[in-house]
């Protein structure tokens, strides 16, 4: 990808303009250094806003896991080997995507990527459609991998989408070339984010999220300082780790003056939330602060 040859060309230019010899960066050790200097910079004016967060999640970059910045499998949308050509149109229109994985029989058995485009020349003669003849090969990544990594692969096998696995092959969630940019350049809007926002501010301040929404997508969009953990990846999973139990709707967890009020759940899944902070709402049902 082009993105990637350009953050490499960079690299030597940004440590000089930061006053590191670049000699001094080629280990580990110096990231907290470089952070500090970026931190530095931004304090005594020398990088707006946007140029300081930018460099600073260059340098994260290689930190961050796919787990962390992956879609997890609950809001994946997958098409059944065997399903028939007029559903599978129906699931690409309906949810606007132009990548899908197939399973055969059970969700861990992914077989391949199908493109939407690759449904086109099947319109007028469907009996024709042979789901096999149009499969892209599935990439599959550890959900260890650091996003370089990850962008590594996605270049070396020209793909848009990656699966993520545990460490007993099972799917964990899939991660796509989006999804790994905007941990670099924040978010990026398209026709499908705007239908399907899945973060909500309403008028009157307070705010609607799903459930399946990642903690660091929540920190970087509304700079609520949630803690990270290896317990948790969304913001359902930091609030059931907070209540230490299921969550039940009136349920919320109090942090940094914020609360997160369980609004809808579905069987054992916490799918939305409301946030405001403690001053505008009262403290409701299972509280719990942290």
């Amino acid at each position: 990808f082009p993105f990637v040859r350009l953050l490499n060309r960079s690299g030597l230019g940004l440590v000089r303009l930061l006053g590191i010899p670049p000699s001094r960066t080629q280990g580990g050790m110096y990231a907290e250094e470089i952070q500090h200097l970026i931190n530095l910079s931004r304090e005594q004016g020398l990088l707006e806003a946007e140029e300081h967060q930018l460099i600073s999640n260059v340098f994260h970059f290689t930190t961050t896991t796919a787990r962390e910045a992956m879609r997890p499998r609950a809001d994946m949308v997958v098409i059944e080997a065997s399903t028939p050509f007029e559903e599978i149109l129906r699931v690409f229109e309906k949810t606007g995507y132009s990548r899908l994985p197939v399973y055969r029989g059970e969700m861990d058995n992914i077989i391949g990527i199908l493109h939407g485009k690759d449904l086109l020349r099947y319109l007028r003669q469907p009996e024709r459609f042979r789901l096999e003849a149009v499969l892209h090969r599935p990439l599959f990544v550890p959900d260890t991998a650091p996003l370089d990594e990850v962008l590594r692969q996605m270049r070396q096998q020209k793909s848009h989408l990656a699966l993520v696995v545990d460490e007993y092959g099972a799917i964990e969630g899939l991660i796509t070339l989006e999804d790994v940019l905007e941990e670099l350049v924040g978010e990026i809007a398209d026709e499908h984010d705007l239908d399907e926002e899945r973060i909500h501010v309403r008028p009157d301040g307070t705010i609607l999220m799903e459930g399946s929404v990642t903690v660091r997508e929540v920190n970087r969009r509304l700079q609520l300082n949630i803690p990270e953990s290896d317990e948790y990846t969304t913001i359902a999973g930091f609030i059931m780790a907070r209540l230490g139990k299921l969550p039940l709707p009136g349920d919320q967890v109090v942090h940094n003056g914020v609360a997160f009020i369980v609004e809808k759940v579905e069987g054992r899944r916490l799918a939305q939330l409301r946030v405001e902070s403690v001053a505008s709402g009262s403290a409701q049902g299972n509280t719990h602060s942290s």
